[in-house]
């Protein structure tokens, strides 16, 4: 069995991360990363063909299985971001980088499935 989407998903933003790449004035490249690890997350969860979608339609599609406003909102925010940079050659400033970055982190661990292990977890800090 294949590890659940938000594993993958995640593993990949601690990497991209971790690559320091707009730090590096690799904006176009951040940003296209993050936006396709979101894009492949949404494709593994919700059976939306985001890859192959504008960012538009992505979100379209996303408000139609009423998906929670701020979580929504973090991703229209991700993905025109992306597009300005990638097509508009827009430079980002620093916050508005690592707002992408925790945006994405909110968006995936907001839509993930809840598991056992959660719960556990709560008992134990608790």
């Amino acid at each position: 069995p294949s590890r659940p989407a938000h594993e993958l998903a995640l593993e990949a933003l601690r990497k991209t991360e971790s690559e320091k790449l707009w730090q590096q004035g690799l904006f176009k490249l951040y940003h296209s990363n993050v936006s396709d690890i979101l894009r492949e997350y949404i494709e593994r969860s919700y059976d939306i063909n985001a890859l192959e979608l504008t960012s538009d339609e992505t979100l379209e599609r996303i408000h139609r299985i009423k998906m929670n406003e701020s979580l929504a909102g973090k991703l229209a925010f991700i993905l025109h971001t992306a597009d300005l940079v990638k097509f508009a050659k827009l430079v980002p400033m620093p916050d508005e980088n690592e707002k992408t970055m925790g945006y994405a982190y909110d968006f995936i661990n907001g839509t993930r499935p809840v598991v056992q292990a959660d719960f556990s977890r709560k008992e134990v800090e608790s």
